[in-house]
């Protein structure tokens, strides 16, 4: 695409929505939007921050990066497909989001809370890999009070089938509720190192990647992360580590 600002017809055709001559047709007859404000002039340029809808799909630059904030439910699974016929993550966005996007990471079906869903590759592969340290942050409540001495453990160090798992840091909230920062993030970590000790887990929510935080968001919903949490993540996920 040519230097912004760019006529609207030809930001739309660029997106792949539609022909320019289409485009055209759909600015005249009012059915496009930019920034939340109808557009029905064709010859209206827009800039590269505008966000461009036509009947309220979203306008997106073929080359573009995409970065998504979901808040998984329970019961959903991080597949794009699932054989068994289960709600998946992409079954919660958009149809736009469901080719050429990845999570960053996964939650097992039962764990709910902050997915990353892009289609920068560099970032998704970034953020899960274990060398770049980066800090998830789980509320986790269990059935019965864990000892403190075993958080310790925890944070130690402890193996369970010659695999090692560790717990950067702990906070305890109340009896039966505590706040976990793991940075490795294996296979159902946590739910390992509570379950070989008979700890039964109520809930596992995922409530903070790197310094992306999931806040208010509600369950099922999701949100376009801001430039200043892209540039975060780019910067401990791709470009270097966390502290």
């Amino acid at each position: 695409m040519e230097e912004f600002p760019v006529r609207i017809q030809k930001y739309i055709a660029a997106c792949g929505l539609m022909s320019r001559r289409k485009a055209e047709e759909a600015v005249a007859a009012g059915r496009v939007s930019v920034n939340g404000t109808a557009v029905n002039e064709p010859g209206f340029k827009v800039s590269k921050t505008d966000r461009v809808t036509v009947d309220g799909i979203l306008c997106i630059p073929q080359n573009r990066k995409i970065y998504i904030l979901l808040n998984k439910p329970e019961k959903v699974i991080c597949s794009r497909i699932d054989t068994c016929g289960r709600t998946t993550v992409f079954d919660l966005l958009p149809e736009k989001f469901r080719t050429g996007f990845h999570t960053a990471g996964r939650l097992d079906f039962m764990s709910c809370g902050l997915i990353i869903i892009s289609n920068d590759g560099r970032l998704t592969a970034g953020l899960t890999h274990p060398s770049r340290g980066i800090e998830k942050e789980y509320l986790v409540r269990t059935d019965k009070k864990i000892d403190e001495n075993l958080l310790k453990n925890f944070q130690n160090g402890f193996s369970i089938n010659e695999i090692s798992y560790r717990i950067k840091t702990y906070k305890i909230l109340s009896r039966n509720e505590y706040l976990f920062v793991l940075t490795e993030g294996k296979n159902r970590e946590i739910r390992n190192l509570l379950n070989q000790n008979h700890i039964g887990v109520k809930l596992l929510r995922r409530i903070r990647i790197g310094g992306v935080k999931i806040a208010d968001l509600k369950s099922g919903e999701f949100r376009y992360l801001t430039s200043q949490e892209v540039d975060s993540l780019l910067e401990t996920g791709v470009n270097g580590c966390s502290n």
